[in-house]
């Protein structure tokens, strides 16, 4: 019976294939892309249930002496993780029959197996058969819902089984949170782990200020999210909520020399981010669009020669009016909120010579204002005295 439903299998399989995708209709396209992930599915829990055979015949029987997960990593060049998640998933089939059903007739993925087995590999002498008995509910559940959902859903089963557990996991968890930053060629790498609420918080802050994707714009959600978490510093850094230290208020702090501003050459590596380390001139001259500047003079090795007394390039009441000028971000069709926005210099650069005020101001959203400096753009003024840009076709 197996081996007619796999025949039958290939047979469809051929069939899809012939077919070129783009002479498709669209209806014709989805009961392709159906067929083609059933028969991944299919063909997925047959290869799975291949491997338990051979690891449960051992190497003696097996065409070479080798254990299954380095015979498998020998003949399909897969890594050491993927060959062992293939025997695990295959061990974990085993008692788990309901599953294992579902899965070889294509009604659960791969992603679902996989959410389950963990599942099983987590329990304890406490949960294990309470786990296994509960089967039918997370094995139905996994047949209309995400293998999020079954996620959860079986991380809420085994700490009702065993509460004690989970409150010493959940206590484990909370002490191996933790916040890292690593600068690394040009890049601030974050790397750590946020407890649950912690976690939740930060989503929700960013998820508070990323805004549907505009036509135009190809950001992936990923480089969306990292903006959004820039343009909630930037929100917060403006504000008079943060703690003062040494009687200033919370600030990134960058050394360079007028020459480094001036200059559109290459990266002399004078510029430089407290905390970070060197950064590129495009970078430099965005980010002096709208800070405080504090005027030091260096010698040629380097030296302080004189300090000049810091000044506002956009003061208070020129954001004001900014604010109420354009509302929202320049770019066309952005609308990020002003208060998420930098001011820059639209016609004339400060760094160039270019004046602080509303005839050469314009407000900018992070993303944007990165675009003005990396890529070609065209700005024309709008009625109201403001600016409107776009990228070059």
């Amino acid at each position: 019976m197996m081996e007619c439903m796999g025949e039958n299998l290939l047979l469809s399989i051929a069939d899809t294939l012939s077919a070129d995708p783009r002479s498709l209709t669209p209806v014709e396209l989805h009961a392709r892309e159906q067929a083609l992930h059933e028969a991944q599915t299919i063909i997925q829990a047959a290869l799975i249930d291949t491997i338990g055979v051979m690891n449960t015949l051992g190497t003696t029987e097996t065409t070479e002496a080798l254990p299954t997960r380095q015979w498998l990593r020998a003949h399909h060049r897969i890594s050491w993780r993927e060959a062992k998640e293939l025997v695990v998933l295959s061990q974990a089939l085993k008692v788990l029959p309901l599953t294992d059903k579902l899965f070889k007739a294509g009604e659960i993925t791969l992603g679902h197996v996989q959410v389950i087995a963990r599942g099983l590999n987590r329990t304890t002498s406490v949960t294990r058969a309470g786990f296994l008995d509960a089967e039918h509910i997370y094995s139905e559940l996994a047949r209309v819902e995400t293998p999020e959902k079954v996620d959860w859903a079986i991380r809420y089963l085994l700490a009702q089984l065993d509460p004690e557990a989970e409150d010493e996991k959940s206590l484990d968890r909370y002490e191996r949170r933790g916040l890292d930053f690593f600068e690394s060629d040009g890049f601030m790498q974050l790397r750590g782990y946020l407890d649950s609420i912690t976690g939740a918080k930060v989503k929700a802050a960013i998820d508070a200020v990323m805004k549907p994707p505009a036509a135009d714009d190809q950001r992936t959600a990923s480089q969306r999210r990292a903006d959004a978490l820039g343009d909630l510093c930037d929100q917060v850094l403006r504000s008079d909520t943060l703690p003062t230290s040494g009687g200033q208020r919370a600030q990134v702090n960058i050394t360079c020399t007028l020459s480094e501003l001036m200059n559109a050459g290459a990266l002399t590596g004078q510029a430089v981010i407290d905390g970070v380390g060197a950064i590129d001139p495009e970078t430099l001259r965005r980010m002096a669009c709208d800070c405080n500047v504090s005027r030091i003079l260096l010698g040629p090795n380097g030296e302080v020669l004189d300090v000049g007394r810091a000044t506002r390039v956009a003061p208070v009441a020129l954001r004001r009016a900014l604010n109420l000028r354009d509302q929202h971000c320049s770019w066309e069709g952005c609308e990020a909120p002003a208060r998420y926005c930098d001011v820059h210099h639209v016609e004339v650069l400060w760094a160039h010579g270019g004046e602080t005020n509303l005839d050469n101001c314009g407000l900018y959203c992070g993303h944007h204002h990165t675009a003005i400096h990396t890529y070609d753009t065209v700005t024309v003024r709008r009625p109201d005295g403001g600016f409107l840009t776009r990228k070059r076709n």
